[in-house]
């Protein structure tokens, strides 16, 4: 039991670590300056955390969708 959550905690942990650097890396591709969504411009918008966990979930649930009969 023990083995198996660790190897539970650690495949969490490493998802969690990996979809916050891909959230990061895509504010960045985006030019993410500011928050503020009426200061976005076409060069300068942001992927707020909230409509990336939605992203990430819509993803799983179409996938699971697919895969699960």
């Amino acid at each position: 039991m023990n083995t198996a959550l660790r190897i539970l905690a650690g495949t969490s942990g490493t998802f969690a670590f990996c979809a916050v650097l891909i959230w990061a890396l895509l504010n960045w591709g985006l030019n993410c300056q500011t928050w503020d969504q009426s200061l976005w411009t076409e060069s300068s918008s942001c992927i707020p955390p909230s409509e990336f966990l939605q992203m990430l979930l819509d993803t799983a649930r179409s996938v699971a969708q697919k895969v699960l009969p």
